[in-house]
């Protein structure tokens, strides 16, 4: 059964601004993607209350030129290695 105090301990990972890539697709009822392997790389635009035990954000897709909403699972921050 679902613990209340589960939802006191959600982590949140990234942050407005943080760029990101699309991991991979998960099932969960609340969320659909008719075409995910077309989402690739996005920035993060803004949080959102979270659903169930984690956070979701809204994330605006370069390649689509999209906003969807997408939970915290199916995103994994990109790093970027600068050269000396």
């Amino acid at each position: 059964m679902d613990d209340s105090k589960d939802y006191n301990h959600v982590v949140t990972l990234f942050k407005i601004g943080d760029l990101v890539k699309f991991v991979g697709y998960y099932y969960s009822p609340d969320y659909i993607y008719e075409d995910a392997e077309n989402y690739e790389i996005g920035i993060i635009v803004d949080t959102m209350p979270r659903y169930f035990y984690q956070p979701a954000y809204r994330v605006y897709w370069f390649k689509k030129k999209l906003i969807t909403e997408t939970v915290q699972e199916y995103l994994e921050l990109v790093i970027i290695k600068k050269e000396d």
